[in-house]
């Protein structure tokens, strides 16, 4: 069995932006928040509310964490919640790190109140991002990256992913990535995991829930999917709201907006003039209601005119044609569960900062933010390439280019690199002596040295190309190290936690993978907001 790779932190966002001001605590980021939402705990510790939906909305890994579970929706008890998306085979490796993070802060939370506390993943079933939803990306056994995707059936394709159901190509889906997943001791039993969550016929959300509780095992956690009627039927209150109050809502969501493009950082959430925070299910496509002049409401920007007293009516008798945007869902979530605390990405907290007005006008508190566990995971055989190159995982950004510029220029022998360089410096000289002569004795044809000496340059350019394609071949070992190396840490010129399936390491490592990620949380505990030490979706 191989040893459990390295996993180490990696830094958030980019210089200036939100998420690694908000690491160092800068007051223009900070300032943003509501005061205790980035704050250790709340005045008193949490407090815990009953629920407006009960336990058998929710899945959960054991029957340990339902127990917890029904104590918390009742009132006594937080949650500590994240989510995502229903991606295929649970998506990339952050999604795993949210709801390890998730677990470990409950645990921290529980051990320091004595109340309970659980993990809960709100899976968003409503969204219609196929291009996002459908698809996986893996490693090969040959360090290629391979991307398996399912399409939804035709009449799906505009409509939301979580209750379309799993069509019979998923075990063809499933085919493919047994043959690309290395061959070790636990894949087989990964596989099963996977062929017995996704199953032809089930919605994607479930198959969703269902492969991630199954990953994570005997941890606490609970897994709510959103499309479920009992969910929408609780929901009504607030949608309704949020459409009788539309001017309102567009309001409050300029309020946050514009204090963020005042503290200097980009938007995450675009204002849709006119439209509301709700989404309406036509049959055929999943879009935005928008207000019209008479005051009723708009099938999408340009759609078909509806009465408000329709519309209304509608979500009342089949609320499940109704769902939130992405600034009215944290809102809900809060709303509808006692959620204490919300364990986000970098990016997801820089459009959290967009909604304080946004909860503040709709009754709701903002629970405390906590930002991920944002890893690198480094196995053995490219750690061997780190050391032997003396290179961090940020080298690897471009895909290991400039350290193979580098081997090759280090790599060419001395008389070749010596006569190269001899060679430009004669088209320097001999091209300046030129046009010192042009211009004392033909003057005005000066500018054609000009093209002469970028030709040569050029045609340098070329023969330097083809000695480092040479040099290269020599290199090849070396070159093809760093290319695998970069094919994990920067798959696709991407951090690797947006970009690679965990099957590839469960697959190699087993639960010894997870325990490795787990040890690297506990040397990394959760702080408010994102991690002051340096990690970053």
């Amino acid at each position: 069995m191989s040893p459990a790779p390295s996993i180490r932190p990696r830094a958030p966002g980019a210089e200036g932006s939100l998420a690694r001001d908000l690491s160092r605590a800068a007051p223009r980021a900070t300032d943003l928040f509501p005061e205790g939402v980035l704050s250790p705990g709340r005045p008193g510790g949490p407090r815990g509310r009953a629920a407006r939906i009960d336990a058998d909305a929710f899945g959960t890994t054991t029957p340990a964490a339902r127990e917890r579970l029904e104590r918390i929706l009742d009132g006594d008890g937080v949650l500590v919640s994240t989510g995502q998306q229903p991606v295929l085979f649970t998506g990339p490796l952050y999604v795993l790190y949210k709801a390890l993070g998730a677990i470990q802060l409950a645990d921290e939370v529980e051990e320091a109140t004595g109340r309970p506390a659980l993990a809960s993943f709100w899976i968003a079933s409503d969204d219609h991002d196929w291009g996002e939803v459908g698809g996986a990306r893996v490693l090969d056994r040959e360090n290629r990256l391979r991307s398996i995707r399912i399409e939804p059936p035709a009449d799906r394709a505009d409509r939301a992913a979580g209750p379309t159901r799993l069509p019979e190509a998923v075990n063809d889906r499933l085919d493919q990535l047994s043959d690309l997943l290395p061959d070790s001791e636990f894949v087989g039993e990964y596989l099963e995991l996977f062929r017995d969550a996704y199953r032809p016929g089930r919605p994607v959300a479930e198959a969703f829930g269902r492969a991630l509780s199954g990953v994570l095992g005997r941890r606490p956690m609970a897994w709510l999917d959103t499309g479920r009627e009992e969910v929408k039927r609780a929901s009504r209150p607030l949608l309704r709201r949020a459409l009788e109050e539309a001017v309102e809502g567009e309001a409050a969501m300029r309020r946050g907006t514009e204090r963020v493009r005042e503290a200097g950082y980009d938007v995450q959430i675009p204002l849709m003039e006119g439209g509301t925070q709700v989404f309406f299910d036509t049959g055929e496509a999943r879009v935005r209601l928008y207000r019209s002049g008479s005051g009723d409401f708009l099938l999408g920007r340009d759609g078909a005119s509806r009465a408000a007293e329709e519309v209304l009516g509608e979500l009342e008798r089949e609320p499940t044609r109704f769902s939130p945007n992405v600034s009215l869902r944290p809102v809900l979530e809060s709303w509808l569960l006692p959620v204490e605390y919300s364990v986000v990405g970098p990016g997801e907290t820089a459009y959290w900062a967009q909604l304080p007005p946004l909860f503040e006008h709709r009754d709701v508190e903002m629970p405390a933010l906590r930002t991920r566990p944002s890893w690198v995971v480094v196995e053995d055989k490219i750690g061997k390439v780190l050391r032997k190159l003396e290179a961090d995982v940020e080298d690897f950004r471009d895909g290991g280019e400039q350290l193979i510029h580098e081997v090759v220029s280090r790599s060419r022998p001395e008389a070749v690199e010596a006569a190269l360089g001899e060679l430009r410096a004669a088209i320097h000289a001999s091209t300046e002596e030129v046009e010192e002569a042009l211009e004392r004795e033909l003057p005005g044809i000066r500018s054609s040295v000009g093209k002469a000496r970028s030709d040569l340059f050029g045609a340098a350019d070329e023969l330097e190309e083809a000695v480092d394609g040479r040099v290269e071949e020599r290199q090849e070992v070396l070159v093809r190290q760093i290319r695998k190396a970069a094919a994990h840490l920067y798959p696709d010129g991407s951090p690797q936690e947006r970009v690679l399936n965990p099957l590839y390491y469960l697959a190699r490592y087993g639960a010894d993978f997870l325990a490795a990620v787990e040890e690297a949380g506990r040397q990394r505990p959760l702080r408010p907001g994102p991690d002051p030490g340096g990690s970053t979706p």
